[in-house]
């Protein structure tokens, strides 16, 4: 089986709503790479599934019959969050996405935890949309940063983080040199 030559994770069901949607998401990973066609993705998946997990999947497997017996894979993903990963704990990363702000953390730093609680957003899963993407980023920068970005209306996210990442860097820069650069003497 090719699936299981790419060493996919086991998993238990343990209480870890993070560790259990990167169950999920390094599943999907190994799907993507194979190109596993959709009738074999709930299959291989239940597979790794062992103890409290798979008793789950016995109690919930006969809800999701379809047609000529092939289980839709958002239909499992749908069921297997609900349980692992509730509602109540996909809304609370979303208001850590909306209430993120950039305070001591580096431009880098920002856009990389920014990214990672984008998944919650629920916008997002509908439909992408970069300007609103932007001034998401936008309005969580340090006050200066956001200041010498945002009459650029800058509307591509890339483009964007890069901008910010050289003002911060020009900043620093600046910093460097006004407190150990070399110092001018006044003759008098």
């Amino acid at each position: 089986m090719t699936f299981r030559k790419n060493h996919p994770p086991k998993f238990s069901g343990d209480y870890d709503p993070e560790g259990d949607r990167l169950w999920l998401a390094e599943t999907e990973k190994i799907f993507e790479a194979m190109g596993c066609l959709e009738e074999h993705k709930v299959p291989y998946a239940t597979f790794m599934l062992q103890g409290e997990a798979e008793n789950w999947w016995k109690f919930v497997k006969p809800t999701l019959a379809a047609p000529r017996g092939v289980i839709p894979w958002n239909s499992f993903k749908d069921k297997f969050l609900d349980n692992y990963f509730p509602r109540d704990l996909r809304k609370r990363k979303a208001r850590e996405f909306l209430d993120l702000k950039q305070g001591n953390m580096s431009v880098g730093e920002y856009t990389a935890k920014f990214n990672e609680l984008l998944q919650y957003w629920p916008q997002y899963q509908d439909a992408w949309n970069e300007e609103g993407l932007c001034a998401q980023f936008e309005n969580g920068l340090r006050l200066e940063i956001q200041q010498a970005v945002s009459y650029m209306q800058i509307t591509d996210f890339n483009q964007l983080v890069t901008k910010c990442r050289i003002f911060e860097d020009k900043m620093k820069e600046r910093q460097t040199r006004g407190f150990g650069g070399p110092q001018r003497s006044h003759p008098f």
